[in-house]
């Protein structure tokens, strides 16, 4: 069976377990992966410097606490092998870093079982938290009239539903461990309040109590199953990115590091090209993506171009998974080139991924556009937005739109501004498809652009993204070259 290229192999000696690290090279056997919160306290770790010292022997003592009672629960199991980032992957050698986080995806769907320190805020607090509700059960005697037989009730404290403890956990919080829970086949969650095991088939207890698929009818059951569909889809890799968009990264250069292993396994479904946390083949549904508040920030440097929504931080959503109808995507944006080589020659790179240095070239009708000055009102929103987004601004009352208006100042859509800051500035509005519902239109997805440069060509950033609800608004516009930066 496979395992990772190195793993930390254990044994055991007068009842105490024995350490060392071990590259896996003709080796085959089960493991375990640890998925756990760092913090500023992730206790050894394995440097150039120490890689030697740790393939001979590794003292537990020196273990952050997490890492410890990950060993006793691989040990509990009967796994000889456990892989945790920190030991496994050589944390100053970027070549290292880059080959292993490649093969996230392959780590987490073969472990036997994924260790979650799902409570634990940093190492320290390790896997085994008390909880400050005692579990302990009270034996109530209970005499039945009829018989006048004796038995007894067990009454145990209630620790809630098993789904609550999902997205108030430390883990939901982080960057990295999305990828981790999604792609292991089998969880062990150990949860302040309990134990919880999560797989394919069910959710469940130490508690004996599984989720109740009774949920109300806004709670997600698929997410509470571990794994993705055999063929996911690319309203699935929408969703992730949205959930991704929520969450804390330490080194914020790793915002698209940390979804290579999710990418790797869409790219089997997808079978395209995958650039800045975007699909090629999905290009009309990943581009309109907007923020969820309006409050988007600058990261410390670049890191990806402004169309990509890895280029800031905050929380996203995008349209294919907001709108409540469903639509038809009649896609009119053409991609021309983007990574330093032109679309007539990426077919033969089919399964690529990257990052753009230069520009990304498309052709598609460009127009002038103008905006209110002031967030409109969810009252106005339903009135300048099309029939798939009504009441949209209800739902999700954090967000800010503004009202487009064409030259003339009559209201012509809306859009949602990546930052606030950017209502200042000139504004172009890119087609990207025209949308209809039973055949007939309902609106034109545009990406909102600023200037950039006015030399030989002019380039083009994001700000923003939204609808232009006028049918005949593109109407004698020719499709131009755009470059996107």
């Amino acid at each position: 069976m496979y395992l990772p290229h190195r793993v930390l192999e254990i044994t055991s000696s007068a009842g105490l377990p024995i350490l060392k690290l071990t590259q896996t090279t003709g080796i085959t056997g089960q493991y375990s992966a640890l998925s756990h919160c760092w913090g500023g306290h992730g206790g050894l770790r394995t440097y150039k410097f120490s890689l030697q010292g740790h393939m001979n022997a590794i003292d537990p003592s020196s273990l952050s606490k997490t890492v410890f009672d990950a060993v006793a629960i691989t040990r509990g199991l009967g796994l000889r092998y456990l892989w945790v980032d920190t030991l496994c992957i050589v944390q100053d050698d970027p070549e290292d870093w880059n080959t292993e986080s490649l093969t996230m995806d392959v780590v987490y769907r073969n472990a036997i079982v994924t260790i979650a320190a799902s409570s634990a805020r940093d190492g320290r607090e390790g896997c085994f938290l008390q909880s400050p509700i005692s579990p302990e059960a009270i034996r109530v005697p209970l005499t039945l009239t009829t018989s006048l037989q004796t038995t007894s009730v067990m009454f145990r404290t209630h620790l809630g539903s098993i789904a609550e403890g999902f997205d108030n956990s430390a883990l939901s919080e982080r960057g990295w461990c999305l990828q981790e829970s999604i792609l292991s086949r089998r969880i062990l969650h150990f949860r302040k309040d309990r134990v919880v095991w999560q797989c394919k088939e069910s959710l469940t207890a130490e508690d004996y109590l599984h989720l109740r698929w009774n949920a109300p009818n806004n709670f997600d059951r698929s997410r509470m199953l571990s794994g993705l569909p055999v063929t996911p889809s690319l309203n699935d890799w929408l969703s992730i990115v949205e959930d991704y968009s929520r969450r804390k990264l330490t080194v914020h250069t790793d915002k698209l590091c940390a979804m290579r292993g999710l990418s790797n396994f869409f790219k089997s479904a997808l079978g395209t090209i995958y650039l800045d946390g975007i699909w090629l083949n999905g290009i009309h549904s990943c581009l309109p993506w907007i923020s969820a508040t309006g409050e988007m920030q600058n990261p410390p440097s670049r890191r990806a171009p402004s169309w990509s929504w890895a280029a800031l931080d905050g929380p996203i959503y995008h349209f294919q998974t907001l709108r409540s109808l469903k639509v038809f995507h009649h896609p009119i944006l053409q991609i021309l080139q983007f990574a330093n080589f032109k679309l007539s020659s990426a077919a033969e790179q089919i399964g690529s991924s990257g990052t753009a240095d230069e520009d990304f070239v498309v052709r598609a009708p460009i127009h002038r556009i103008y905006r209110s000055d002031y967030t409109i009102p969810a009252s106005e929103f339903n009135i300048v937005a099309s029939g798939t987004f009504q009441d949209l601004m209800y739902d999700r009352r954090e967000m800010k739109c503004h009202k487009l208006l064409d030259s003339q100042g009559q209201s012509c859509g809306w859009a949602s501004l990546d930052q606030e800051s950017f209502v200042l500035e000139d504004m172009h509005c890119l087609l990207v498809s025209t949308v209809t519902t039973r055949r007939k239109f309902s609106a034109h997805d545009v990406v909102i652009l600023g200037v950039v440069s006015e030399e030989n060509n002019i380039s083009f950033r994001r700000m923003g993204a939204g609808e232009i609800t006028r049918e005949n608004f593109f109407d004698g516009i020719p499709a131009n070259l755009v470059a996107l930066v």
